[in-house]
C-alpha cells in the first residue's frame, strides 16, 4: 500500500507566492550532485535542503552557499516552502519500487512536483497529467525550462494532482482501504 498525504499538514497556503523556481529536499548523494548541478545551468533561484551537501558535495563552494539552505525542514515550514516553490525536484533513484512521502506532501499541497521514474509511480499518477517525470539529466533540464517557461501549463498540472491527491491518495483513503482489508479476511 502507498504512502498517502496528510492533508492536514500539507496543503495551499491562500495567498502564498510562487517565488522560488526550483526547491530540492533531500540527503546528498552522487547522482543528486549531477541532477543539482544540472538544475542550476535551468535556474540559480533554488532552495536546497539536505544533510551532507557542504561536505560531499564536488558542487562549487560559492554556489552551495548560495542555495544551500539547511539541512532539515519538517512540518508548517517544508508546507510553506512547498507552496513557495514553482517546481519541486525529486532525485530518488534508490526508490525504484514505492512511492516516498515526497509525492504526496508536494502534490497536496498543490504545487508541481518534476521527479525521476520510479516503477509503481503510474499506478498512481499520470505524467503530464499530475506531475512530471524525467528520465536522464537532459530530460530534466528540457522539463524543468519548460514548466518554469509556462506557467498555464504548470499551474494546470499542479492542480490536477492536487485534486488527484484529495480524491485518491490520502491518509483517510489508506485508513478506509485497511479497513475494507481487515472486513474482507474476516
Amino acid at each position: 500500500m502507498p504512502h498517502g498525504a496528510n492533508i492536514r499538514q500539507h496543503y495551499p497556503i491562500a495567498g502564498s507566492a510562487k517565488e522560488i523556481d526550483l526547491v530540492f529536499l533531500g540527503a546528498w548523494s552522487p547522482w543528486r550532485d549531477q541532477v543539482i548541478a544540472s538544475a542550476f545551468e535551468v535556474t540559480q533561484d533554488i532552495a536546497l535542503y539536505g544533510h551532507s551537501w557542504i561536505r560531499k558535495s564536488r558542487l562549487p563552494r560559492d554556489m552551495l552557499r548560495r542555495i544551500h539552505k539547511g539541512d532539515l525542514i519538517l512540518g508548517a515550514p517544508l508546507n510553506a516552502l512547498h507552496n513557495k516553490a514553482r517546481v519541486v525536484l525529486n532525485a530518488d533513484r534508490t526508490v525504484r519500487l514505492g512511492l516516498n512521502m515526497r509525492y504526496f506532501e508536494v502534490l497536496a499541497s498543490r504545487s508541481c512536483l518534476l521527479t525521476d521514474n520510479a516503477e509503481d509511480l503510474h499506478n498512481y499518477f499520470t505524467d503530464n497529467e499530475h506531475l512530471c517525470v524525467y528520465q536522464d539529466l537532459e530530460d530534466m533540464q528540457r522539463k524543468l525550462r519548460w514548466l518554469l517557461d509556462n506557467e498555464d501549463e504548470r499551474l494546470r498540472i499542479s492542480a490536477n494532482g492536487f485534486r488527484e491527491v484529495l480524491q485518491h491518495h490520502t491518509c483517510d483513503h489508506r485508513v478506509q482501504s485497511l479497513l475494507a482489508a481487515f472486513s474482507a479476511v474476516r
